[in-house]
Formats: C-alpha cells, structure tokens, sequence
C-alpha cells in the first residue's frame, strides 16, 4: 500500500521553494505552534494522477491511502472535476499569471477530536512516503484584518438597546474622507456622474467571518455561501463602505449600485464549530460570479516573517483559488495584512515576486488618514513590491460597530473607528468596481491583469519611504482618464 509525501510547515508559516510549494521541514513545529488548525489538514495530490475519493477512504493511482481513526476526507473545493477543467481550458495564460493547478485534487483531512503530538508524528510519519502527493499543510487560523474589538458588548445591554432604537435621519457623508477628490479620497463623487460609475452591474463578493445582512443600509445580498458567524460588524463595516444606499441617510459606498454578496469563513468558532478553508470560501464565491465581477479578501494569516500576520495568497490552496477566479475574469482585491512584514525579505523566500508567483490579485495596504499621517504607511501595514494600492487604515467611517450611532442596535449602527487593512481594502475594492461599472457601461469589463495596470498608472502617491511600498490612492478621475485613452485606441 502506498504511502503518502506530506510537506509542511514552519513554525509560524510555510516554508517555500522558488516553486512556492511547502517544505516538509518544522512540521511537527508547526502543528505546536498554536496558529494553525490542528484539526484541518490540506493535501494536495499531483496534477498527474488519479484520485477518488469514496465515502472516508482516498485511492491515488488506484491504492488507498490509509487514514487514522476519527477522520474524515472530503474534497476541499466543492466544484466538479469537469468545471474545473473547463475553466482551465478557457484559461489565455494572459501576463505573467500561470494557469491554476488541478483544484479537483486538493483534499481535506479533518480531524474529529484534535491529534496528539504523537499521532500527529505517526501520520506525518506515514504520509511522507508516496510521491503521489505534492504537498500538504494544516490550515493556517486567518483573522479579520481589522483592530477594532467590540468585545465590551453584552447581551442585556443590546436587548435593552434594541427595545429603544433609534431612528437615524441625517447622513455621515461629511465624514467620509475617502469620497472626496483626491488627495483627499478616491473622487467616487466625480464618478457617480459618469455612465455606469456608481457601479451599476457589477457583482461583489466579500470573503469575510460575519455580517449583519439586515442593516437599513443593505438590500437583500445577491449570493451568500451559508457560513455567517455571530461576529458580524466586521463584515457589515465592509460592506457600507463599498455598498451604503445613496439615500440621503447614514453613509454611501464608493460603489453603491454594485450588487453585493458574501462568502463567510469561519474556523473551528466559539459560535459552531466549523472547519472553512479559506480556499474553499473563495472557490465558491467564485462559482457564483462573473467575469468583470469584485471578490474581496478580508482576511490576514500567520506567515513565515516571525509569525507575523500575512496576505492569504501566502498559502498554497488559496493561492490556486485566487488565480483560478483571475482566470476566469475575476477582479481579486485582497488585504495585505497586518503585519508590519516587507514581502520582500528573505524569509517569504520568493512567494511574492510576481515574476514567478502571480495569482492575478490586487493586494492592499494602508496609510494614515487626512491629517499629520495623512498618506504615510501605517506601521502594522505589511508593505513591499508586490503590494498594488492602499487606502485609508484607521478612522474610516461606515456601518457597523456603533460607537457613531446605534451602538447595540445592529441594523442601524455605524462607527467613525473601522481599520487595519480591512478598512483600506473596501476603498479600493469600491473604486475598481465604479472603474467597471464605467467599463460595464461602454459593452466590456476590465480583466485584472488590465485593472492592476490601471491602479498602477494613476493615484495618488504614497508620502513616506520609497522602500516601503503600498502603491497609490486610487483616483477615480485619473482611472477614467486612463479607460478613455485605452478605449479610444
């Protein structure tokens, strides 16, 4: 019978080759290490071989792979075999952006009661054998790349509050910076007058832990992939920013028109215990949408700087879920982190030079609000050449939270406080989708490889050291300035 290869993880992260693969090097470090789920593996076998998977037992090139007791092995990507081959086969191989492994043969193992240290040697001990496999590494535990903690809130105190809501009737407009002309904001004014440029028919999807999908500010998302968690300000912050009715009340989204939609991740939680791959969160997002359409990333995850927070993409599986949404047209606009981490040092070992790993997504920083830090890089901001664009990381005004308005009473809370590059992320992911929306309007959509140009060629300018690069501001102005000079061609 044969036996499996299983490459993991560093303490604190994967170890990668110029290929970007994981090593099998600190695996047991990394199972110890307490930033990992311990109860979820993910196995990759080779593009080249076979795989069935028949109720809980796995056969590679026809042998069954052994597995231990209390576990169970499933598909880690929902889509078929079929689907995916067929987008492969649509793939251009446009840029620099390779086409994406073989999602079908990305595997699950999870564990129903946690490993001991001991069992997990045996097993590792056991999969390290048949080359059959490729690589393989627990899933990493992903956070929202946010700092705000709402924590201090407690059940009697928002019961209360609900039974005396109040009613919002004025607008916080005036406090959303982001809105305004550069270089204050994105000029999402200037484009709410062109054809298209609230973004009108262009679809939206956040892959995020929770929402509040009641808000006064939302209407009836268009697609959700069923796993909401309890904490839901987050996602609802997120949400306002890019998607906020333009009604006169409350806020108003860069993009407002967009139809908006969530892909909720959730890792083994207080509220249920679940074991979502952040992977399998963006597969099936991407499932439900459209070339030209935004998927948003707000998630950050331990990486191999010394542990600290990283961009998603980092991590093998979603990294071929990201570059398989590129292909398919997808614009992929992720948070870089909170790290304080330069992508570019050593220990990332290559993962985020573009010329050899590209999944096609826009990945963003943060810097400081109008004020004495106003365009700097923020200092938890993971930085580096391969980050496209940033937006504002603290002081971003939206719904959710409620220490502007609303405190406990969800559906119409709203906060002046959301940030991290979970604030930033929404700006630019709005500003790209009223980009479309204009695109949309004129009987194309953009693809990423066109958009991640465009954001590059125009914005505003970062204001601290060169060597600490977050890219620009989208200006939504000079973005058009650009379509119109590439349309007239």
């Amino acid at each position: 019978m044969k036996k499996l290869l299983l490459s993991l993880c560093l303490i604190g992260g994967l170890s990668l080759t110029a290929a970007a693969l994981p090593t099998k090097e600190g695996a047991l470090k990394q199972f110890q290490s307490g930033q990992f789920d311990k109860e979820l593996l993910i196995i990759k076998v080779r593009d080249s071989v076979s795989l069935n998977l028949q109720n809980r037992n796995a056969f590679i090139d026809g042998a069954e792979l052994p597995l231990p007791a209390n576990t169970s092995l499933t598909h880690l990507f929902s889509g078929s075999a079929a689907r995916y081959a067929a987008e492969r086969a649509k793939f251009q191989g446009r840029g620099r952006t390779k086409a994406p492994a073989h999602l079908e043969k990305f595997m699950a193992l999870e564990f129903k009661n946690q490993p001991t240290v001991r069992e997990a040697e045996a097993l590792l001990k056991d999969l390290y054998g048949n080359s059959a496999v490729e690589y393989a590494y627990f899933e990493p535990l992903a956070q929202n790349a946010t700092f705000l903690n709402t924590s201090d809130r407690s059940e009697d105190k928002e019961r209360k509050e609900r039974e005396e809501k109040p009613v919002l009737k004025s607008s916080f407009e005036e406090k959303q910076f982001y809105l305004e002309a550069a270089p204050q904001g994105v000029d999402a004014r200037y484009a709410w007058t062109l054809n298209g440029g609230t973004g009108k028919d262009v679809q939206v999807v956040d892959v995020e832990q929770g929402w509040q999908d009641d808000h006064q500010e939302f209407g009836k998302a268009f697609w959700n992939n069923g796993s909401n968690s309890k904490t839901n300000d987050h996602g609802t912050a997120v949400w306002g920013e890019v998607a906020s009715k333009n009604d006169g009340i409350g806020t108003t989204g860069v993009a407002f028109d967009v139809a908006f939609g969530f892909a909720g991740a959730e890792w083994n939680g207080d509220w249920k215990k679940l074991h979502v791959s952040i992977g399998k969160a963006v597969d099936a997002a991407a499932a439900a949408m459209r070339a030209g359409d935004v998927l948003i990333i707000e998630q950050h995850a331990p990486g191999p700087d010394a542990g600290k927070m990283t961009a998603v993409e980092y991590y093998p599986a979603v990294f071929e879920a990201i570059s398989a949404a590129s292909a398919k047209g997808i614009i992929v606009v992720a948070a870089a982190g909170n790290g304080s981490s330069n992508f570019d040092v050593e220990a990332y070992e290559g993962a985020f030079d573009i010329e050899e790993r590209d999944s096609g997504a826009i990945l963003v920083g943060a810097a400081g609000s109008p004020g004495a830090n106003h365009l700097k890089r923020l200092g938890f901001s993971n930085y580096g050449k391969r980050v496209d664009a940033f937006a504002y990381g603290e002081n971003v005004t939206t719904t959710g939270y409620g220490d502007l308005f609303g405190k406990g009473a969800k559906d119409v809370a709203y906060t002046t406080r959301f940030s991290g590059t979970s604030s930033a992320t929404p700006i630019v992911a709005g500003a790209v989708a009223a980009l479309q929306g204009v695109a949309k309007a004129h009987g194309e959509a953009l693809t990423p490889e066109e958009m991640r140009q465009a954001l590059h060629l125009t914005g505003t300018a970062q204001q601290n050291k060169a060597d600490e690069n977050i890219g620009s501001l989208p200006n939504l102005r000079e973005l058009h300035e650009w379509y119109l000079a590439r349309h007239s061609k």
